[in-house]
């Protein structure tokens, strides 16, 4: 198939998914030509593997080997790092952040922004910190590096350098309920996705988005409420099928409800 078909990508998966069907989800996870194959023990590990090369040398398929890895606890996948606790961020993608040189243009703060973006579940409440890069971008803005964007920039740079490890969510039966954490400021509303272990609440997720110049003008009450109800259809996907393990949490809620209670079930 020519690449430059407007549909060649998604024509890809869609044949990869056809060929490794009966291992998805359960020996093997696709994305395009990423293939990662996943197991509890090297027997179980080489079996699978097995499992993926027949499956491929029938379809015709051809894999090359310097591309290849194999027995590895930690592997590069999509721009971040999986690993046996959890996921985390690519080492050699941050650097790129941490390297970056001050913008001079609105189109290298938006190619900056672009880069942050992708790691924003890393980062609790990542869209208040760039604001002032923001607005910087808005149409028909004149460029003019401030002392607050370069807090931001930096500070961005500097959330983005510690390292942070996010869990996976455990969707087994006697697994604890999903905790989601919302707040709002003047700015922005942020929300934190965790799930009880048996001694800590492990975060599965950060995320958050800035406030239109509508939601800006909302009570605290409001853009409270705001943050619960849009970050609950954000997650909706962790309570489909068991709601009652799914816990709501929001900042001053006392404020509007009777119950002294801040969580909500």
């Amino acid at each position: 198939m020519p690449f430059d078909l407007a549909n060649v990508l998604a024509t890809f998966q869609r044949s990869l998914q056809t060929v490794l069907q009966e291992l998805v989800p359960s020996q093997c996870l696709i994305y395009l030509d990423d293939i990662i194959v996943h197991a509890s023990t090297i027997e179980e590990h080489d079996s699978r593997l097995k499992n993926v090369f027949e499956r491929l040398q029938m379809a015709g398929l051809k894999l090359k080997h310097t591309k290849c890895v194999v027995l590895k606890q930690e592997v590069s996948f999509l721009g971040q790092v999986i690993t046996p606790t959890g996921v985390t961020t690519d080492g050699t993608k941050v650097k790129q952040v941490v390297d970056w040189p001050v913008p001079r243009s609105v189109g290298e703060v938006r190619s900056f922004m672009r880069l942050d973006s992708y790691y924003r579940k890393f980062v609790p409440y990542f869209a208040e910190i760039p604001s002032p890069l923001h607005q910087l971008t808005g149409k028909g803005k004149k460029f003019g590096w401030s002392a607050e964007c370069h807090a931001a920039f930096n500070t961005l740079k500097d959330k983005l350098s510690s390292p942070t490890t996010l869990a996976y969510p455990d969707f087994s039966p006697y697994a604890g309920p999903f905790i989601l954490d919302t707040d709002a400021s003047d700015l922005a509303i942020g929300a934190v996705l965790s799930q009880q272990s048996a001694n800590e609440e492990a975060v599965i997720a950060y995320a958050s988005r800035r406030l239109g110049k509508r939601d800006r003008r909302f009570c605290t009450k409001r853009r409270e409420i705001l943050a619960l109800v849009h970050f609950l259809k954000y997650f909706r996907h962790y309570s489909l099928g068991n709601p009652s393990k799914f816990e709501r949490t929001i900042k001053h809620y006392s404020d509007f409800a009777t119950s002294e209670s801040r969580r909500v079930k």
